[in-house]
């Protein structure tokens, strides 16, 4: 090389390294002009490009230097990371073996082919090329970090561990390396050291939104819930469109309440509501709401000074709080004394329209929903009957003569009756009403109408016979569970595998037995939240989901078109006919069903029966400890003769939510659960035909009769299983059913839900 192109390339060199990528490219391409077999320049002007995104003329350059110079080391390193970004791993793997052929001593091929290997999966490759380019490079941070990387999805915890701290040590900077060192810290139960590295990285890196995510978890299983939540809301301020984190968002919040609120909360609260694939933290909202003084000035007024005159202004201002309407809108009112206040104001608002023109159309509409939802749980007396009787005859005289209908009419009747009730409501489909109000009709007529229709379409697999099946059918013929907006839909569904590892129930499974394209059976799905969330949780499944009541899978069918899931079939039948079925099952999911059947284990041999050798199966039942103060409840009501009326129901909750009731012990626990707050949800809790409890012991029996293996309970609140685990320390306890009993009895709220549990066919 002549000393004036050498002096050249120095000069590329050094402009490339200083970060002027397109000047770079501007010289290369003039340079070329006299030195056109410059392999070197090919090489440099093709990095240039691959700086630009240019991927593509990239490699067509450094094609043109290794065809100069077939022997040249570097410009095929280089056209691997290039093939490699283009996501062409198995070529690229090609070019740095190429590369590390040509030169033994290239500790960045050897890295950057680990970093591809890693890719397509051939982790035990990878962390051998790692280590060869450490041998070369004793201070290279990066392979380090990725070797670290690498050994974590590997479950290599202790090493991932020792490596990742290697890479902080060599280069401090290095928010990705504490990332990692993080990750590998939580998983092996070191929680609270994880925090502070996960803090290190954002430091370095202040939208590390990943790490905001990760340190989010972490606080989630400290039962940190209040950091956790400002974690996760940390990390959308950079991922807005993440949909997985808005879901962990909402997750973190239930269960806390806040004790002041300011703007950005009350927006961030919005924005989460507008993402349709959540639990809605309805609690979280309303303790912020009821700390916002845009809602807590006019909420007093309700309490303390309301008055026909000022109900106009309530009205008003209660429409101009999105986040108000809106959590109305998509689940039941989870503070009484909200529900109380809102009770008095509805009466008033029915009292206005009666006479008056309204102001805060948008309230009157919110609170129609909220009642829609709430299945009409608020108490109305004898005198509102009357009103209402009266504004309907109202209504259809106006009808008649072709007056137009005044919309908080339509608004107001529907937070006192379902619409699609009234013989006259198909007639309102047709009229031209206000946008808010069309959401109303289609909620509460068109949705109707679509689940009758939907009815005729589901199939049956035979009559039911069991006399308490019967009273339970009709139960939920009547009042189908739940009345969700919601679906707690997957947003990466997983295989069977990788779904049990996740939930820590992977220890004493028979891995040979377990399916990759799972046929599933949902045995009394409701209303399809639970078929849902399974369809969309496991890869390549197909869901059978039986129910009891043809209302409730109607319901279900219509959510699940809505939401463009294809892979769920839904049959009406009772689990005691199961056998009607003309297949097995791989998976078998059962929550909330079996103990309120007439004898719950036959129903449970029904189901594995149905089950594959090897198959899988999720359980929930009442837990005899947990519903201590459900079973003292239900004593309460048959005393008083309270019946499973709608009358009757809110007649109870009215009772019960007295002031000078609700300081006693057992009331104010069943306040705590979120379906007291619904009627059907009431009549669900504490008015269902049937309901047995059982004991820890009493599964454990169960299971060893029907030859089932324990796997572990699914928990959500991963905190239980944290601190199980600090009690318990040994490998396998976890899966000791004797160790959970001892637990269960010193915590008698730890399934306070259900036990859930996975079990395998023996």
């Amino acid at each position: 090389m002549n000393k004036l192109l050498q002096e050249e390339i120095e000069q590329l060199i050094k402009l490339y390294t200083s970060g002027h990528i397109l000047e770079t490219e501007i010289r290369c391409t003039k340079l070329l002009e006299t030195y056109p077999q410059s392999h070197i320049i090919y090489n440099i002007l093709g990095a240039s490009l691959q700086g630009q995104k240019k991927i593509n003329e990239a490699i067509n350059k450094y094609n043109k230097s290794i065809e100069l110079k077939p022997d040249y080391a570097e410009a095929y390193s280089n056209l691997g990371v290039a093939l490699q970004a283009l996501g062409k791993y198995e070529e690229s793997i090609k070019s740095y073996y190429k590369a590390i052929e040509l030169k033994p001593y290239h500790a960045e091929a050897f890295s950057n082919c680990a970093n591809a290997l890693k890719e397509i999966g051939k982790l035990e490759e990878a962390v051998l090329n790692y280590d060869k380019a450490i041998n070369l490079k004793p201070d290279y941070a990066e392979a380090y970090n990725n070797k670290g990387a690498t050994l974590f999805e590997l479950n290599r915890l202790e090493e991932a561990l020792i490596t990742c701290k290697r890479a902080t040590e060599i280069k401090p900077d290095f928010s990705e390396a504490f990332f990692n060192y993080s990750n590998a810290l939580k998983e092996i139960g070191k929680l609270e050291e994880a925090v502070l590295n996960y803090d290190k990285a954002i430091n370095l890196k202040p939208d590390y939104a990943e790490a905001y995510n990760n340190k989010g978890a972490t606080l989630f299983e400290l039962h940190r819930l209040g950091e956790a939540g400002e974690s996760y809301r940390k990390a959308l301020t950079f991922t807005p469109k993440n949909n997985s984190l808005w879901s962990n968002y909402a997750k973190s919040l239930h269960g806390i309440e806040f004790n002041s609120s300011n703007e950005e909360l009350i927006v961030s609260l919005n924005n989460l509501l507008n993402y349709k694939y959540i639990d809605p933290p309805t609690k979280a909202i309303f303790s912020a709401l009821r700390t916002y003084p845009k809602f807590t000035n006019i909420f007093n007024l309700i309490n303390n000074n309301i008055t026909s005159e000022n109900l106009d202004q309530i009205t008003h201002e209660f429409s101009k709080i999105p986040l108000l309407l809106k959590i109305m809108e998509l689940s039941p009112i989870r503070d009484i004394d909200i529900e109380k206040a809102f009770t008095k104001l509805r009466l008033m608002m029915l009292d206005r329209v009666e006479n008056n023109e309204i102001r805060g159309l948008p309230f009157y509409i919110s609170m129609a929903m909220q009642c829609f939802i709430n299945g009409y749980v608020f108490f109305i007396s004898n005198s509102e009957k009357q009103k209402i009787s009266r504004l309907e005859k109202r209504i259809v005289n106006d009808l008649k003569k072709n007056i137009k209908i005044d919309e908080a009419k339509i608004a107001i009747l529907g937070s006192y009756i379902p619409l699609s009730k009234m013989s006259w409501a198909n007639d309102l489909i047709s009229l031209q009403f206000k946008k808010e109000i069309n959401k109303l009709i289609s909620i509460q007529i068109l949705n109707f109408e679509t689940e009758k229709k939907l009815k005729s379409q589901i199939k049956s697999i035979s009559k039911v016979n069991n006399l308490v099946s019967k009273k339970v059918k009709n139960q939920y013929e009547e009042s189908p569970y739940p009345n969700w907006v919601n679906a707690l839909v997957m947003n990466k569904s997983k295989s069977v595998l990788d779904v049990l590892k996740l939930i820590n129930c992977d220890f004493n499974i028979n891995y040979e037995k377990v399916f990759n394209k799972p046929q599933i059976l949902v045995a009394g799905c409701g209303t399809g939240q639970h078929a849902l969330g399974t369809a969309t949780r496991f890869s390549d499944s197909n869901v059978t989901a039986l129910d009891l009541s043809f209302s409730s899978l109607s319901y279900a069918k219509r959510k699940t078109d809505e939401l463009g899931i294809s892979n769920i079939e839904y049959v009406q039948g009772d689990i005691l006919n199961i056998d009607q079925l003309n297949k097995n099952f791989d998976i078998i999911e059962s929550a909330g069903v079996l103990h309120h059947m007439d004898e719950p284990l036959l129903g449970w041999e029904k189901l594995v029966k149905k089950l594959n050798t090897g198959g899988l199966m999720k359980i929930g039942l009442y837990s005899e400890i947990a519903r201590r103060n459900i079973v003292e409840m239900r004593e309460y009501i048959d005393k008083r003769t309270y019946g499973p009326t709608e009358d009757s129901i809110r007649l109870f909750r009215k009772d019960v939510t007295d002031s000078s009731n609700i300081s006693k012990s057992n009331i104010s626990e069943i306040l705590k659960f979120k379906d007291f707050y619904s009627l059907n949800g009431c009549r669900d809790l504490l008015f269902n035909i049937k309901e047995h409890r059982f004991t820890i012991p009493q599964i454990e029996e169960s299971l060893k009769m029907l030859n089932l293996n324990f796997l572990g309970f699914e928990m959500s609140k991963t905190w239980v299983k944290n601190r199980f685990k600090k009690i318990n320390p040994q490998k396998d306890s976890l899966f000791s059913l004797s160790l959970w009993n001892e637990f269960e009895i010193k915590n008698p709220n730890t399934f306070t839900g259900m036990y859930q549990f996975w079990v395998q066919k023996i």
